[in-house]
């Protein structure tokens, strides 16, 4: 599972982190009673998480690993054509359509305006 878990499972904030090795025991209930003491009161705190992994208990480990190397996969196209995107409109090609349609568009609104009068 590795990196895999630790890309979709992450804490943002707080002091505790619930690494890769951490889970799979927790999972497996290979912990010590104070390391899963730990884990709970964190998951006690965190329900998004603690309904996540709930879930990994009832789903066999390669199924987990297929399903997170689809999702980080889904999540690296998303973020590359996001950033495509961006990329495009920082074009200077771009910023210079884009002033001249603004021209374009004062020039149609003045002819119109001078027109009415």
């Amino acid at each position: 599972m590795g990196k895999n878990i630790q890309n979709i499972i992450k804490q943002p904030t707080g002091e505790f982190r619930l690494t890769d090795e951490q889970l799979i025991a927790y999972l497996d209930g290979k912990l010590s009673p104070a390391e899963q003491r730990e884990i709970e009161l964190w998951l006690s705190h965190e329900p998004l998480e603690g309904e996540a992994i709930a879930g990994l208990l009832n789903v066999e480990p390669e199924k987990i690993k297929q399903i997170t190397q689809r999702i980080n996969q889904q999540l690296q196209h998303k973020s590359r054509r996001v950033k495509a995107k961006r990329h495009f409109y920082q074009q200077p090609v771009f910023q210079v359509l884009l002033a001249a349609m603004l021209i374009l568009l004062c020039l149609i609104a003045s002819i119109l305006l001078i027109m009415s009068a």
